[in-house]
Formats: C-alpha cells, sequence, structure tokens
C-alpha cells in the first residue's frame, strides 16, 4: 500500500501542468491516436477526424479507441480549462496547441491515474490474500 501512495505523491511533482516536455511525455504514433479519439468525443467533433492531428494517417486513427475511451473522462474536464481560456485547441488540434495544453495534460493524467489505480488494487489483492492465508 506504500508504494501506490509513493507513486501518487510523485506523480503531482514529476507532471505539473505548463511543465511538460515539448514531446509532452508522448510516444509519436499511437499516443496521438488516442489522443485524437478522447480529443475528437471531448470536442463534440467524433465520428469525424478533420480537426485531429494525426501521424500515422491523415484521414483517421490506426488505434483502437479503448485507451481513449479510459482516458476522455481526464481530456473532457481538462478541456474545460482550454476552453475557458479562449484556447484555439477547441478549434483544431496541431503539435503547437495540444503541447501544453489542459486537455494533454488531461490525457498525461489519465495514464498516472490508472497506473496508480492498477498499483493500488494489486497491492490491496496482495494484503487481502495475506490476511486470508493467516
Amino acid at each position: 500500500m506504500k508504494i501506490a501512495y509513493v507513486i501518487f505523491a510523485f506523480m503531482f511533482i514529476l507532471l505539473r501542468p505548463y511543465v511538460i516536455q515539448g514531446s509532452g511525455f508522448w510516444y509519436y504514433g499511437d499516443d496521438q491516436d488516442y489522443f485524437a479519439h478522447a480529443s475528437s468525443i471531448a470536442f463534440g467533433e467524433f465520428p469525424s477526424y478533420k480537426k485531429e492531428y494525426l501521424t500515422i494517417d491523415p484521414q483517421y486513427p490506426q488505434s483502437s479507441i479503448g485507451c481513449a475511451l479510459l482516458s476522455l473522462p481526464f481530456v473532457w474536464e481538462f478541456s474545460l480549462i482550454d476552453r475557458l481560456a479562449g484556447s484555439d485547441i477547441k478549434a483544431h488540434r496541431t503539435p503547437d496547441n495540444i503541447t501544453g495544453s489542459w486537455t494533454q495534460f488531461g490525457f498525461v493524467f489519465a495514464s498516472c491515474f490508472y497506473f496508480f489505480l492498477a498499483c493500488f488494487l494489486l497491492d490491496s489483492v496482495k494484503s487481502f490474500m495475506k490476511n486470508t492465508h493467516e
């Protein structure tokens, strides 16, 4: 259980908004596809991808929508900050306006959240198994 709390604390220390490096902690290719799925839904454009930044195929994402659906609640919530700030990310997603945006931070935050959740659940199962065998 302690390791899950350490990871959770470091997540907030290491992932500060607007300090994300130029790549935005992304691996080029499928991360942009997942983000395109999530942002097209968050900004009300789905199933169209004409306003999305895609690297593999400029017409539509090549990756499945599963990871995007998991990150969608966070992408949508943080996109509200971009909307209130008048960011041009709402109109069209480009490499320049995605990097450092709150919408992208929501995407990165979702990865950290689910990693923490997995650590927490695994630790809980380990504790449960240890207590049942004593």
